[in-house]
C-alpha cells in the first residue's frame, strides 16, 4: 500500500511540473521582454526590473508597477524550480538554478548600503528572505496532498504578474523609445511554463478529489 502511495507521489509530482515547464521558466524569464531592432534597447524581466529603477513615476493614469514586480516573478521561478529539484536526486543540480536566482534578487551595490533607511531595499531584502524560507519549506510541502494546489496557486500568481508588470511598462516604453514596442518572445515563453503548471495542476486538483 506504502509502495502505491510513493509511486502515486512520484507520478503526480512529475506530471505538476516539468523539464519542459522549468526550462521554459529560466528562458522565459532571462529572454527578450521588450523587444527592439537594437540590441542595447532589448531588455528581459531581470533589465527591466533594474530600469523601471530610473523612472520617477510610470506616468498619471498607470497601474503602478515597481522592481519588485519583476523580482516577484523570478522568486516565484526559484520555488517552482526548487519544488521541481527536490522530488528526485538526479534533478537536484536544478537547486544551483535556485541559489543563482537568489543571488541575482539582492540588491546590488551601493543600494545594499543603504538597507537602513530606504524602504525599496527593505521590501527587496523582505521578499528574498520570503523566497529562501518558502524554497527551505518545499521540501517538507511537497509530501503534502494538496502540494498540486500550491502549485496551481503559484502558477496562476505568476501569469496575472508578469501580464500586470509588462501592460504597466510597455507603453511608458514605446513612449521613450519613440515608437511602439512589441512584447518579446521571453514572456511569452515564461507565461506558456506557467500556464502548463496551472493547467496541470489544476487538473491533478481535481483527480486528487475525485479519486477514491
Amino acid at each position: 500500500m506504502m509502495l502505491r502511495h510513493d509511486i502515486w507521489r512520484s507520478a503526480r509530482d512529475h506530471l505538476t511540473i516539468s523539464d519542459l515547464n522549468i526550462l521554459l521558466l529560466w528562458m522565459g524569464y532571462c529572454g527578450t521582454w521588450v523587444k527592439h531592432s537594437t540590441a542595447a534597447l532589448t531588455m528581459n524581466a531581470y533589465d527591466l526590473a533594474d530600469w523601471i529603477t530610473f523612472l520617477p513615476s510610470l506616468g498619471e493614469g498607470s497601474p503602478f508597477v515597481g522592481r519588485l514586480h519583476f523580482l516577484g516573478s523570478l522568486a516565484l521561478i526559484i520555488v517552482l524550480t526548487t519544488a521541481w529539484a527536490v522530488g528526485s536526486q538526479r534533478r537536484r543540480w536544478a537547486l544551483v538554478l535556485s541559489a543563482l536566482g537568489l543571488l541575482m534578487m539582492l540588491p546590488g551595490y551601493p543600494f545594499i548600503l543603504w538597507y537602513r533607511t530606504d524602504l525599496q531595499v527593505q521590501a527587496q531584502i523582505g521578499l528574498w528572505v520570503a523566497t529562501l524560507g518558502i524554497s527551505l519549506l518545499v521540501g517538507w510541502l511537497r509530501d503534502i496532498s494538496w502540494v498540486p494546489a500550491l502549485h496551481a496557486l503559484a502558477a496562476a500568481s505568476g501569469v496575472f504578474l508578469s501580464t500586470w508588470s509588462i501592460i504597466a511598462v510597455l507603453s511608458v516604453i514605446s513612449e521613450f523609445y519613440g515608437q511602439t514596442v512589441p512584447i518579446g518572445w521571453g514572456w511569452f515563453a515564461m507565461n506558456a511554463g506557467l500556464l502548463s503548471v496551472l493547467v496541470v495542476s489544476c487538473i491533478q486538483c481535481i483527480r486528487d478529489v475525485t479519486r477514491p
